[in-house]
């Protein structure tokens, strides 16, 4: 039987400064570490505990790992001071990420259908590609919705979207941070964009050389319209998905433009319609509630659900009358 708790030794290999606080490590595997995007691994010191993460780099080297780290507290910390060379611990891949198979030349299935033939492993993983959780059967564009650090477990389907996405897919970023410098991988916006992701950014508070949109995300909304036939993935502060959340449900599910209290269709300060996402297409990120990772502590549990492994990631529409869940 395959120990969900053992580890395997990773050797730092690289590390960048990304932003104030945060660096990025390259990580080295003895053996294939295989991930789907929006998957959490745990990163280990020993004397220093676990913590868990979201991978964030290109996946076609089986035995790199790439993460973007914040200091916060004494697992980090350390981390933050280790050198090239050093070694940690990881274990997983756990739960499942973004559901993509909708996006890709497959045949898709309902979504509560096909996740039922996920079957849970010895090791307490789901066997299976949990990039392929189906949705409905109407391919859609995406919409990502993020804050903060909510780019990291996502920047992994961008850097692969020929692996996990249909050269058709439209891909649409709404990205909100605090200042300039508090965007996460600024090197990576010149590729999307020749790519033609349509990448909109905002800051909290105007500042001196700065020409695009201010305010929090949800001001991205008002600004710009919303890439048509889309489903949204958000990923960001807890407090982030209940004024998203606000924003989707202003527009209703026949794809049609919202309306406004006379009649007319609501439309951006652009002059565009505004479109609309079902709650039926609206996935969230929960990996802040990751602990144990396969379902015995128990301190993850969003009422009969567990985010490690239901989740991390969750479909809006299966949880929104969970208290507390969101």
């Amino acid at each position: 039987m395959i120990n969900p708790y053992q580890t395997l030794t990773a050797q730092i290999t690289d590390i960048k400064d990304e932003v104030l606080n945060m660096k990025r490590f390259w990580l080295k595997l003895d053996e294939e570490f295989d991930y789907s995007p929006g998957q959490i691994i745990f990163l280990s010191i020993p004397g220093f505990g676990e913590a868990a993460f979201a991978p964030c780099g290109k996946s076609d080297d089986k035995r790199t790992v790439e993460l973007c780290v914040r200091h916060v507290g004494k697992l980090t910390g350390k981390l933050h001071a280790m050198k090239i060379g050093e070694s940690v611990g990881i274990r997983g891949p756990f739960g499942h990420g973004w559901p993509l198979n909708n996006f890709q030349n497959r045949h898709p299935e309902p979504f509560a259908k096909s996740q039922d033939k996920l079957r849970e492993g010895s090791d307490g993983r789901y066997e299976g590609d949990s990039s392929t959780l189906p949705q409905n059967d109407k391919k859609k564009n995406i919409l990502i919705v993020v804050g903060g650090m909510g780019l990291v477990p996502l920047r992994t389907l961008l850097l692969n979207r020929e692996k996990y996405l249909s050269p058709e897919t439209k891909i649409q970023i709404f990205y909100g941070a605090r200042t300039p410098d508090d965007f996460l991988f600024k090197e990576n916006f010149d590729r999307w964009k020749k790519e033609e992701i349509d990448l909109q950014l905002t800051i909290d508070k105007a500042c001196l050389g700065w020409n695009e949109c201010v305010g929090v995300v949800t001001a991205l909304f008002d600004k710009y319209p919303i890439v048509e036939n889309a489903a949204a993935f958000l990923c960001g502060p807890p407090i982030m998905y209940k004024f998203i959340l606000q924003k989707l449900q202003e527009k209703n599910a026949s794809g049609e433009p919202s309306r406004t209290a006379s009649g007319e269709p609501s439309r951006t300060t652009s002059g565009e319609p505004s479109r609309t996402i079902s709650e039926n297409d609206i996935y969230m990120s929960l990996e802040r509630r990751m602990h144990c990772g396969i379902g015995i502590c128990q301190h993850c549990a969003i009422g009969p659900f567990y985010t490690c492994k239901d989740g991390p990631v969750f479909r809006y529409a299966d949880i929104k009358n969970i208290p507390g869940a969101i």
